[in-house]
């Protein structure tokens, strides 16, 4: 649910089953996030690219990425991958996109909805990073 006072903006990419759809998604997203810190934007890209290559893997085109930013300063992704897949998924296959993908999201899943799947993935990102662990020790000259 997105909170009442944010400051939202979906942006949508519709991908077609091309070689090249995972480079133009790296590259789409990197002009998108090139403000960011590097070790952030190299974690969206990373699961971006593997929920792509998950829905040409495993469901048929059109596939279509979905990125929204809630927060005034971005504080959380939302990161979806759509797929037409009627049929589900067969047997397990190997693998180690989703396994990533759960390793760097904070939250993720799949929707099934008749004829569709889709893929998630929230990331949060504090707005402030907590410099309280390192204090100041006392020492016996004050």
């Amino acid at each position: 649910m997105i909170p009442e006072n944010s400051d939202v903006r979906v942006t949508v990419v519709p991908l077609t089953v091309e070689q090249g759809a995972a480079d133009f998604v790296r590259d789409w997203l990197d002009g998108l996030l090139d403000q960011w810190d590097p070790a952030d934007r190299l974690r969206v890209m990373v699961v971006a690219e593997e929920l792509i290559v998950n829905a040409h893997q495993h469901g048929t085109p059109p596939v279509v990425l979905r990125v929204v930013l809630i927060g005034s300063h971005d504080s959380t992704m939302l990161i979806t991958a759509e797929d037409h897949d009627a049929e589900g998924y067969g047997e397990w296959q190997r693998g180690s996109g989703l396994l990533t993908v759960g390793a760097l999201a904070d939250r993720w899943g799949v929707d099934w909805r008749q004829d569709r799947k889709t893929v998630w993935a929230e990331l949060y990102f504090p707005d402030e990073v907590d410099d309280t662990i390192a204090t100041q020790r006392a020492t016996d000259d004050d």
